[in-house]
């Protein structure tokens, strides 16, 4: 019962359901709910409720929030300018549940072991997300199949609802990967580790997303230098 009630355990089953991307569990108007957000919101009633009754300290780091503030700002005046506002705010809304996520991570993965789990999830759930994304690449790109997206082929996109938005969880992944194959520390198996390696490798370049690609290379320099 006490495991039911730790938000630690539902922070993990939202990290490793946000891999579904765009699956939808039920749809109202213009607004899908995806399965992560279930867990999503049971860590957040528990972590509140913890904080309200037994006075547990909550982390609020607020350089980070201030950026994502300033940020928002950002988003608000674009809107003015937007071809589609409604677009705008929807994603604002998706941007608004990740950091919440990001909240719950920093208050419940308090020691060693968690965060170790953090890291094993990721890679765990990235390796089905890139063997589907795979799949669906070879299926959507047989002879007759019609293409999406105005290329050539029909890019990887995965659980995804469009090809950009996995490109970026590509890169996400491809940081937890790279960090851990080049410290040479052994959290995660070996095959699966160097297959997700090799996956998204393959995926995020047919992906084409540009902003993938630079993120990937900023990593890959920030790995470098704090390797140690």
């Amino acid at each position: 019962m006490s495991k039911l009630l730790n938000s630690y355990i539902y922070v993990m089953l939202t990290v490793f359901l946000t891999v579904l991307g765009g699956v939808s569990l039920y749809k109202i108007g213009p607004v899908n709910f995806r399965p992560y957000q279930i867990p999503l919101l049971i860590a957040s009633i528990l972590l509140v409720s913890q904080f309200l009754v037994s006075k547990k300290k909550i982390i609020f780091p607020c350089h980070y929030f201030f950026s994502l503030f300033l940020l928002l700002i950002a988003i608000f005046i674009s809107l003015f300018a937007a071809r589609f506002p409604l677009l705008t705010i929807k994603q604002t809304i998706l941007l608004g549940l990740f950091i919440i996520l990001f909240f719950l991570i920093i208050n419940t993965c308090d020691s060693e072991k968690r965060i170790v789990m953090l890291h094993k999830i990721i890679i765990y759930s990235c390796i089905l997300c890139c063997i589907y994304g795979l799949y669906k690449m070879i299926t959507l790109n047989l002879p007759g199949v019609p293409k999406e997206g105005g290329y050539a082929y029909t890019r990887p996109k995965s659980f995804f609802v469009e090809p950009n938005e996995f490109g970026q969880y590509l890169l996400f992944a491809f940081g937890y990967v790279f960090s851990e194959l080049l410290s040479g520390r052994k959290i995660t198996n070996r095959i699966i580790l160097w297959g997700t390696f090799f996956l998204i490798v393959i995926l995020i370049v047919p992906n084409m997303s540009r902003g993938a690609w630079l993120g990937c290379l900023i990593s890959m320099f920030v790995i470098f230098y704090y390797q140690n």
